[in-house]
């Protein structure tokens, strides 16, 4: 892994608390290669998470996009 995170995302909870996620690519560890779309997260005083990114283009477009021509 890493030891300087890709991301940082900061979480404030509905109890008011405030959660740290250090993001870090993903890396095949033989091959090196990561995989821009998988993340571990990171926060302290919990265990390492994957995230997985999704593109949420879809939902910025018009609804004409999704009628079929």
């Amino acid at each position: 892994m890493n030891t300087k995170p890709f991301f940082s995302l900061v979480i404030h909870t509905f109890t008011r608390d405030t959660i740290a996620v250090a993001g870090y690519k993903k890396q095949e560890s033989k091959t090196a290669i990561t995989d821009p779309n998988y993340f571990y997260g990171i926060a302290h005083g919990y265990d390492p998470v994957l995230l997985k990114y999704i593109d949420f283009d879809a939902i910025l477009v018009s609804n004409d996009y999704f009628r079929k021509k």
